[in-house]
């Protein structure tokens, strides 16, 4: 899907930071003035972090890592939460740019007994969404180990997308609701090997992994170039 060109190895500009705290930043991204392709691509390195952190500019979004090969940024994105017997919305994008939301490699996930998380666009139109009902006769330990919609649900996200809304409500107003309900876009293979099903494995994480696709033009993105720019 990404028009993104593979190289190895990444490659910076010469003469630009090619790390920020144990994160290659390969071109076309970069960190300072002529260091990237656009401004969708411009990294500051914050060193107020121990390790220092890279987040884009344009989104404000910590940046995990990156790779060329496959066209991908990983950045950590926000998780929506709510408590009690009530709905809320939150609003993410990335409108505008050259990135979009991997289909493949992320899920919209929602965490919590008797959940009902949508994704729905800006005018309203549902998207996606899933159930996680409440357990019934089950111990902790003897819960399914997988997010089947049991406190924990999953399903997939349109392709293309770069905003859309996400609401939390209560599946079924007449039962129980104790505890917190989340909902978030989150890096499936991470959320697997993390294994987390619970409420209580997201209450302390107020953002998590997330892949974006990024596109860009051909004609502009010249690795032949670079690599002559950098003799």
């Amino acid at each position: 899907m990404s028009s993104a060109l593979a190289q190895s190895p990444p490659l910076a500009k010469s003469g630009c930071q090619s790390q920020c705290g144990g994160v290659t930043i390969p071109y076309p991204f970069g960190i300072g003035p002529n260091c990237y392709l656009d401004e969708w691509f411009s990294i500051s390195c914050n060193d107020t972090y121990n390790p220092s952190k890279p987040f884009l500019n344009s989104s404000k979004l910590e940046v995990l890592d990156v790779s060329i090969e496959l066209g991908t940024v990983r950045v950590n994105y926000p998780a929506m939460s709510t408590c009690g017997d009530m709905s809320n919305a939150y609003v993410m994008g990335l409108e505008g740019g050259p990135f979009v939301f991997s289909q493949s490699n992320n899920r919209f996930t929602a965490v919590g007994c008797n959940n009902l998380a949508l994704m729905t666009m800006v005018n309203g139109s549902a998207i996606g969404g899933c159930l996680s009902f409440c357990r019934s006769g089950l111990t902790a330990s003897s819960s399914s180990s997988t997010c089947n919609g049991i406190d924990c649900c999953q399903t997939t996200i349109p392709s293309d997308l770069q905003v859309f809304n996400t609401t939390i409500e209560s599946v079924e107003t007449g039962e129980r609701t104790e505890g917190c309900k989340y909902a978030f876009l989150v890096d499936r293979q991470w959320f697997e090997n993390e294994g987390l099903r619970k409420a209580s494995d997201i209450q302390n994480m107020d953002s998590l992994p997330v892949v974006l696709e990024w596109r860009i033009d051909r004609r502009t993105y010249d690795m032949t170039r670079l690599q002559r720019i950098n003799q």
